[in-house]
């Protein structure tokens, strides 16, 4: 928890409306206004957009929206999102904080920064994470034995603005974590530099391709595709995505490591550590 929060912080630049929940918050805490702001927040369900997936029919799924949807209340406002201003720092950002006595560290890295929010742009950063994916388990876990495990996840965002983060974590001996981190860096550059073969971009949309028709088949990766879509207020388009091969087919090793340069900005980054407490 104490890392968790020391990265919220070191994103969000500290902003109040990010702040981590502490004893001292929760005792500030209003039942009253609390209960006030969740029923606001359910009095109007005009503008809602209910998404349903699943083995059902239109006939036997009706009477359940008549009768638990369509009598949900309606007053027809209109609300929109406003920019809090909560935003990562620029430049690189490097903190170590001491605290816990488990003979360990963790460490994560985060790059972030502006980004085009597309279909296009999306599938390249989620080729650049699979990428950095398969070059760190090989080089820290397999060859360095220095982790049991390193992650690459990313994600982006079109509101309020459009931006994209790509973190790295993992956990390792204390004596090791600098010389892990170099490696992990010099790893960042590799992929940021390569030029990948044509064959290695048939066998990655390949990946892509299994990867797709597998998860189509489920219902959670369906629904959050399709409520995405709503959410970006792109609900006209649903059917792109759940159409990704065109994109896929579209790879090439030149728009992968443009993608790279820009997703893994060496010069733009977070670096949080977590230490145990010196004694």
């Amino acid at each position: 928890a104490v890392f968790d929060q020391a990265v919220n912080i070191a994103l969000t630049g500290g902003h109040p409306r990010r702040q981590p929940e502490t004893p001292e918050t929760v005792a500030r805490w209003n039942l009253e206004n609390s209960l006030a702001f969740y029923k606001a927040r359910f009095a109007d369900a005009s503008r809602f957009t209910f998404v349903f997936v699943g083995s059902f029919t239109l006939e036997s799924i009706r009477p359940l929206i008549e009768t638990y949807v369509a009598s949900l209340p309606a007053t027809h406002g209109h609300e929109t999102w406003r920019d809090i201003g909560v935003a990562p720092p620029k430049g690189v950002t490097e903190k170590t904080v001491e605290k816990g006595i488990a003979p360990k560290s963790e460490v994560a890295i985060v790059f972030s920064g502006p980004f085009v929010y597309d279909d296009a742009n999306k599938l390249a950063l989620q080729v650049v994470t699979l990428l950095l994916q398969s070059r760190l388990s090989d080089a820290i876990r397999e060859e360095l034995g220095a982790t049991y495990a390193i992650t690459v996840e990313s994600q982006s965002a079109r509101i309020p603005r459009p931006e994209y983060r790509l973190r790295i974590d993992w956990t390792c001996d204390p004596a090791r974590t600098q010389s892990v981190v170099e490696r992990v860096m010099t790893e960042v550059r590799f992929v940021r530099q390569t030029l990948l073969t044509p064959e290695q971009v048939s066998r990655l949309r390949s990946l892509l391709t299994r990867d797709f028709d597998k998860k189509s088949e489920e219902n959670g990766y369906l629904l959050g595709q399709i409520a995405r879509r709503y959410e970006d207020g792109d609900g006209a388009n649903v059917g792109a995505a759940l159409q990704p091969l065109s994109q896929i087919s579209e790879l090439n090793g030149a728009v992968i490591q443009e993608a790279a340069r820009r997703y893994l900005d060496t010069d733009n980054y977070v670096r949080l550590t977590l230490m145990p407490e010196t004694k």
